[in-house]
């Protein structure tokens, strides 16, 4: 598989199983690949262009219980949305929940009303600060390796002088 054809990975995520590389989304389609790789394992691949990628592993934060429900509760990720922007989900009408009420998209309904499930959609700043918010640790790509957020220099600086890498 040619994954320089995919285009410009803008996100890295990393959870218990593996990894997923999604690309940058094009005018017909949104692409992503996934693999079994660990931060401490992972490596860009050759002549794919990792020069704006967002780094978040989110397996200490799944660990807690606020990560765990992190994970139904928060929104998906849309590539195509500008930073900061939301696609919230529509209220359905009464009648459509209704006709789907038995099926897998009546379920997902019935637990967004009842333990608060997100099917909002998100761009990929605030589906960072989301997980940023529940603990997961975030970085970038850059020079080939993963550079942390807040990670330790040789001599750390004072913690008020740690800055974010990201807004």
């Amino acid at each position: 598989m040619n994954l320089k054809s995919f285009g410009t990975v803008k996100l890295v995520s990393f959870g218990r199983g593996g990894h997923s590389e999604y690309h940058e989304p094009t005018a017909d389609s949104s692409q992503h690949v996934q693999g079994y790789d660990s931060p401490e394992n992972w490596k860009p691949d050759a002549g794919v262009d990792y020069s704006d990628c967002i780094v978040v592993d989110v397996r200490a934060a799944v660990e807690t219980k606020e990560g765990r429900s992190w994970v139904f509760k928060g929104p998906l990720l849309d590539l195509r949305l500008s930073d900061g922007q939301v696609d919230a989900c529509p209220e359905p009408s009464a009648m459509f929940a209704e006709a789907v009420s038995g099926n897998q998209f009546g379920a997902m309904l019935s637990m967004r009303k009842v333990g608060g499930l997100s099917l909002d959609s998100v761009s990929r700043s605030e589906y960072v600060k989301g997980w940023r918010l529940h603990g997961a640790r975030i970085g970038r790509v850059a020079d080939g390796a993963i550079a942390w957020e807040n990670a330790p220099k040789s001599v750390p600086p004072p913690a008020a002088a740690q800055p974010e890498l990201f807004a």
